[in-house]
């Protein structure tokens, strides 16, 4: 009982405490597999490194929690204190999904040029990221 209140208890946590802003850019891997998500943390570290953004990760084991004890990561980058992007697979951890918001300093020009490198540099680790249909 204890194992699947836990889950759903941070789940309900985690959601909360979450931002309604939609995504300027949205895109999901329905194939994701577990086993890149170093080499997706590694390259996520790189972006924030060369747009000077800061990198934020939340520990993988209570993330682990949230998907019924398979690996799972989020990983955040910000510009001060505004998200900018962020990418995870808590929920379905074969999903991966990355969501990339407005920034009133940013221009939507940057954005969009943050969005290609981020599906460019993912599809180079065999992610594949479409857009979702509705």
């Amino acid at each position: 009982m204890k194992k699947i209140i836990l889950p759903i208890l941070l789940f309900i946590c985690v959601s909360c405490s979450a931002k309604t802003e939609t995504a300027l850019y949205y895109y999901e891997d329905t194939s994701f597999q577990v086993s890149k998500i170093n080499s997706v943390e590694a390259f996520i570290k790189s972006i924030s490194s060369s747009w000077d953004f800061r990198f934020f990760e939340k520990d993988q084991k209570s993330m682990k929690a949230l998907i019924q004890d398979s690996d799972a990561f989020f990983i955040g980058l910000y510009k001060g204190e505004k998200h900018i992007l962020t990418i995870t697979n808590v929920g379905v951890g074969s999903t991966l999904r990355v969501s990339i918001y407005s920034d009133n300093d940013l221009p939507k020009e940057s954005l969009r040029t943050l969005s290609e490198d981020v599906v460019q540099g993912l599809s180079e680790l065999d992610i594949q990221l479409v857009k979702p249909t509705k």
